[in-house]
């Protein structure tokens, strides 16, 4: 799916046909977005990235004990 479905009262519908509450909306920015969290409508999904941070030595320590 290229999209997300979102209805007036802020739920998306997803691929699976399960509907969820947007946890975040309060987080979100760009006018467009804004309209349809508000409104209702469609979004089209682009590309987005995700970058993790961890400390590594931490990790490997625990392994090791």
């Amino acid at each position: 799916m290229d999209y997300d479905e979102i209805s007036q009262d802020g739920l998306v519908r997803l691929s699976t046909g399960t509907v969820h509450k947007i946890a975040n909306r309060d987080l979100l920015a760009g006018e467009e977005v804004l309209r349809v969290i508000r409104h209702g409508g469609t979004l089209n999904r682009t590309v987005r990235y995700s970058l993790t941070c961890r400390d590594v030595w931490r990790v490997a320590r625990k392994v090791a004990d």
